[in-house]
């Protein structure tokens, strides 16, 4: 081939124009493919598919994930297409049928959720999770985690509560938010690690404690690791890292000291970082790993709602009451497991602002079918906790309203498909399996803290609760300011 004609072709790939008219036909061609030739043509969703990928990343940055995804629902009904494969689900029936089973895999979303290893909450392989499963389920069993109540109370609620006695005697305003987010920690630390972070000796927004940071890095690592893949390197970001490997010394730290000293040797109730260096498996008598071990230990806006509506917080108070009627006695979790008018605030603000908004699965090889649409194989299904529950057909017409009644006062029919489709710890094999702890926790914090005070918003403060998508749904302001008195009975 001669140099000029060489020359002539070279000229002809590198012109502008055909380079515009190749991206363009290759563009064309996938606009076509994903809305003529996919399976997934013919749902509802925003056209060209590609724009709703884009459109739901931004609410990724923006915060406004909820929000936008809320707004299609109403527009495009109980499943819609959201990019080339990738569908949106808020039906019931389907999320029941993909929830229940353990047919159905987590989508590959979850591995951004891996801390230092594979860990029971984001693992993908069926093998090592019911492995995982058998290993941990007896740790977090009721019974197991009522051996641990004097830790949460310990560490957390009369921390928590002790605070707020010093707000209210001083008659200062205070972020209730913060509170009881130090107080999650606290117990978190005590008894995953056997050592309490010491948030809650901390004053209001002193960084005297970095496992916050920690914990937050590490949770933005991980969607970027899933978002970036290669490019998320250690020279590009590394404070994100950095926060990652403290976060592993915290825990390796713990776990050795722990291996140290022998179990149970300080008299109080054995923890779950103990029960978990203890725990072995019933079939092949294999025990967890310290690295197995690090990352199962990381897997671990009610009072807002109350203040919105003082009626309930009075009738909360008025059960409080009769339950507990000395004020200034420590909780018993046996005293308040099974109060109704509890029980049904703490259900009502999980429903209005589940813990997670979305759940994620893939469709299996064959593919399946979903309110009669076929959906192909590898396909992700977001699965909408939020949009489920809010269904008028589920909770009632006044679903999008803060109404504690509903779970007493409903039929009996109501309220069995209602519990059932009650998702805040998701269901089946894949729940949540830290739930019973988080309730004790929930219940003897709320009870303790409205037995002895009541809360209001001074004048001049406001608190924008605008809830935004970070990580996990958080008010845009950061706070929720108040003030507390103490009750005079």
């Amino acid at each position: 081939m001669s140099s000029d004609v060489i020359a002539s072709l070279v000229s002809i790939l590198f012109d502008w124009h055909t380079v515009g008219l190749a991206v363009g036909a290759l563009f064309l061609s996938k606009i076509v493919r994903d809305e003529i030739f996919s399976p997934l043509a013919r749902l509802p969703g925003m056209r060209p598919a590609f724009l709703g990928g884009l459109y739901a990343n931004s609410g990724f940055v923006t915060g406004k994930y909820q929000q936008n995804f809320a707004a299609w629902h109403k527009r495009y009904g109980r499943i819609y297409r959201v990019d080339e494969n990738m569908i949106f689900l808020s039906d019931p029936g389907c999320a029941l049928q993909l929830l229940g089973s353990s047919t159905y895999p987590k989508g590959p979303i979850y591995q951004s959720l891996e801390f230092h290893q594979d860990n029971i909450f984001s693992t993908r392989d069926p093998v090592f999770h019911k492995r995982q499963h058998r290993l941990m389920s007896p740790v977090f069993s009721a019974k197991s985690i009522g051996d641990m109540e004097s830790l949460v109370r310990e560490s957390g609620v009369d921390g928590m509560i002790e605070r707020v006695a010093e707000y209210a005697d001083s008659g200062s305003t205070f972020d209730i938010l913060e509170l009881l987010l130090c107080m999650t920690l606290d117990v978190i630390g005590e008894v995953s690690f056997g050592k309490s972070f010491g948030a809650l000796s901390k004053k209001q927004g002193e960084n005297g404690t970095n496992i916050l940071h920690w914990i937050d890095d590490t949770a933005a690592l991980g969607l970027l690791k899933y978002g970036l893949g290669s490019l998320c390197q250690p020279w590009l970001m590394p404070g994100l890292f950095n926060s990652e490997r403290r976060l592993v010394e915290f825990a390796r730290n713990a776990i050795q000291r722990r291996r140290s000293i022998e179990a149970g040797q300080d008299g109080r109730p054995r923890d779950v970082l103990q029960r978990l260096l203890d725990a072995e498996d019933s079939e092949t008598g294999e025990k967890l790993t310290d690295d197995q071990l690090i990352a199962e230990s990381m897997v671990q806006l009610t009072l807002n709602f109350l203040m919105e509506n003082p009626r309930c917080m009075e009738i909360l108070y008025e059960e409080l009451q009769q339950a507990l009627p000395d004020r200034d006695r420590p909780v018993e979790y046996a005293q308040v497991k099974n109060l109704p008018y509890l029980n049904a605030v703490l259900h009502e603000a999980m429903r209005m602002r589940p813990p997670a908004i979305v759940t994620f699965r893939e469709t299996p090889p064959g593919g399946l079918e979903l309110c009669g649409h076929f959906i192909p194989e590898k396909c992700a299904v977001y699965i909408s906790i939020y949009g489920i529950h809010h269904l008028p057909e589920v909770y009632g017409e006044d679903a999008d309203y803060f109404r504690p009644e509903r779970w007493i006062d409903s039929s009996p029919e109501q309220l069995t498909r209602m519990r059932q489709m009650f998702l805040a710890f998701s269901m089946g094999s894949r729940a949540c399996i830290g739930r019973n702890l988080a309730w004790m926790e929930l219940r003897m914090a709320l009870a303790t803290l409205l037995r002895r005070y009541t809360f209001h918003i001074p004048d001049g403060v406001k608190n924008d609760m605008e809830m935004l998508l970070k990580f996990a749904l958080r008010p845009r302001g950061g706070q929720l300011r108040v003030m507390a008195t103490a009750r005079a009975d």
